[in-house]
């Protein structure tokens, strides 16, 4: 009766012990999906790397009186021209949209002057390469795999909406809004552009 007893007693807990085990595979992937943290950092560095190029664009909200709304298309076709290069994924005609007397602000505190970003443009870990399009020269200069390129917040997107700041008739700010991964938007400064002798030009890239 006592050898009875025990083989019933096991083979219940082999059901119980397969079932636990069952239920952890199923459940586990799940809990790390919804963010519990495994002691491990996320690899952004090949995140969003894909894109169907352009990417997909409206023009949102404008603020301020100084522009009418036909008079924003020149900004807004340098604003495109910035898209579409960082979406092909190399900066061809950044040369061609900013003053080469006034240079470019690269964020919100860094100038570079015309010859300085002619002469980043050509360094393969440059900043604009680094900061703009390779993931794993930014996850080297940050220490860190947690940020992502300009080039992945945008193909992160979803659908792009850029609402112009009018400060003036000769100066304006643009904000980008996500219709996807609001969130990312985040990892952007606004750009800026500034009206030089009848003539538009990027002063802050994005």
């Amino acid at each position: 009766m006592e050898i009875l007893l025990r083989i019933y007693l096991k083979r219940q807990w082999l059901r119980i012990s397969t079932f636990v085990f069952v239920v952890a595979v199923i459940l586990l992937p799940g809990c790390q999906f919804i963010g519990i943290n495994t002691g491990e950092e996320v690899d952004k560095r090949y995140l969003y790397l894909n894109s169907t190029c352009p990417f997909p664009y409206k023009r949102g909200v404008l603020y301020g009186n100084d522009l009418r709304p036909t008079e924003i298309a020149p900004i807004e076709s340098l604003l495109n021209i910035l898209l579409a290069d960082i979406c092909e994924g190399k900066l061809v005609r950044l040369t061609e949209i900013i003053d080469p007397i006034q240079g470019l602000y690269v964020d919100a505190k860094g100038f570079y002057a015309y010859e300085e970003v002619l002469q980043d443009l050509a360094n393969p870990e440059g900043y604009f390469q680094t900061y703009y399009f390779d993931p794993q020269l930014l996850a080297k200069r940050k220490g860190t795999n947690s940020y992502l390129t300009v080039r992945q917040s945008l193909v992160s997107a979803g659908e792009i909406y850029a609402d112009y700041y009018i400060s003036s008739r000769e100066e304006v700010e643009v904000r980008l809004r996500f219709s996807e991964n609001t969130e990312n938007a985040e990892n952007l400064i606004n750009s800026s552009f500034s009206k030089k002798k009848g003539k538009w030009y990027l002063l802050r890239i994005l």
